[in-house]
């Protein structure tokens, strides 16, 4: 499955290529765009986070040594849900996303310019 989110799509897991003869985006947790049928990593540097167990705290160590950052979040089925960024207590590499329920899924984090 593949999220595109403002021009850019996370690569990762079956069906990111998009259509017959496309190649599959890399699977390496970064965000990656696609121009002239080629894949190659975004401009602003991001992350991808796999929460495997359910928790309504997620830690994420993202190592992109910025704050804020940008964070989309998708729950295991797929679909966007919106969680709390602790954006007061977060690092320049980590950041607490609060939920009302325990869940899991995924995060991508993304650098501001």
């Amino acid at each position: 499955m593949s999220i595109l989110t403002s021009g850019i799509l996370a690569g990762g897991g079956s069906g990111s290529g998009g259509g017959a003869g496309v190649p599959e985006a890399p699977s390496d947790g970064r965000l990656y765009g696609r121009r002239n049928a080629a894949w190659s990593p975004a401009e602003a540097a991001g992350y991808r986070h796999v929460q495997a167990a359910a928790s309504d705290a997620w830690n994420v160590q993202h190592n992109l040594g910025s704050s804020p950052v940008a964070v989309w979040v998708f729950d295991a089925a797929g679909a966007q849900v919106f969680g709390d960024p602790d954006h007061v207590s977060a690092t320049l590499n980590q950041i607490t996303i609060r939920f009302s329920v325990p869940m899991s899924g995924t995060a991508y984090v993304r650098t501001l310019p």
